[in-house]
């Protein structure tokens, strides 16, 4: 993932289980609080990729799919009270960066 989500610095796999990968994920931002864990799915047969950041600077569900020949990506999370005050720039960074990453998928 790091190769396409600029956000994401390093992704581990600590394990699978019944199609799902529980992720420790090491975010690009610095500092403490740059640390999260997800569950992953990826669904072939419907073309999309669940993420569940279940715990770290921000919660919630990522859905990356594709619909007829576009690719799509849903976001429902919640950021963590300390970084309410950032919430219009972190809204935006996030924006512009799955918006490269899809570019970057599509790319040759």
């Amino acid at each position: 993932m790091p190769k396409y989500w600029g956000g994401h610095r390093r992704v581990e796999v600590l394990g699978v289980s019944s199609g799902r990968y529980s992720l420790k994920i090491t975010f690009a931002f610095p500092g403490p609080l740059n640390v999260g864990y997800a569950e992953a799915a990826v669904d072939e047969a419907r073309r999309e990729v669940l993420l569940n950041y279940v715990k770290g600077p921000f919660t919630g569900v990522v859905k990356n799919y594709v619909a007829g020949c576009v690719l799509v990506s849903d976001w429902d999370v919640a950021i963590s009270a300390l970084f309410i005050p950032l919430k219009p720039w972190i809204s935006s960074h996030f924006r512009r960066g799955a918006e490269r990453a899809l570019e970057r998928l599509t790319s040759p």
